[in-house]
């Protein structure tokens, strides 16, 4: 019979992510697998890598300012001219 957990071993690796955003994927396989979560490393890799992923995803696009554009505008010109 599978062990059933209170959240999904996904979440445990989340919420394992967002507590120790710079540990690596074998850390956190060793750290869940002490707590009796079996979780294998290339698990861990997909689950950040989707964070991460979704992450980029969310952020919004940068927008450039009005005076940035000119500058941009006037070295193409430049580049025209030449």
């Amino acid at each position: 019979m599978a062990t059933k957990y209170p959240v999904t071993k996904s979440q445990f690796i989340r919420d394992y992510v967002n507590a120790h955003p710079a540990a690596k994927n074998t850390e956190i396989a060793a750290a869940l697998n002490e707590r009796g979560i079996t979780v294998a490393v290339t698990y861990v890799a997909a689950i950040k890598t989707k964070i991460y992923k979704t992450a980029l995803l969310e952020k919004p696009p940068d927008t450039l300012t009005r005076d940035q554009i000119k500058m941009v505008a006037q070295a193409i010109r430049r580049i025209r001219l030449h």
